[in-house]
């Protein structure tokens, strides 16, 4: 394990200003996981490309990830798209994420 990636959840807060709810997003944890590219993709939306990478992040195991949180490495933000312990015995955990580029 030799990346340092932060767990972030979102906290919804409403602008004074105009009074609408917004997303901020927070670190909860910080812990060390390993890093694979999975694949990629470009499409078109709206008459504009889009792209998008798949990632797998290993790391050992813990019961504070879900799919409402997010994943933060080296300046990139990736969604988490789903997470399981490959060998039922809670040692290793695999977070499978998508970033947008």
């Amino acid at each position: 394990m030799r990346h340092r990636v932060s767990l972030q959840a979102s906290t919804p807060t409403r602008s004074a200003e105009t009074g609408a709810s917004t997303d901020v997003w927070t670190t909860e944890e910080t812990f060390w996981a390993n890093e694979v590219p999975a694949g990629a993709r470009e499409f078109v939306n709206a008459h504009q490309r889009h792209g998008d990478l798949s990632t797998l992040f290993s790391c050992r195991y813990r019961t504070d990830v879900t799919r409402a949180k997010r994943l933060s490495w080296d300046g990139r933000v990736f969604d988490i798209l789903g997470f399981w312990n490959p060998d039922s015995r809670k040692r290793e955990l695999l977070i499978a994420c998508r970033e947008f580029v």
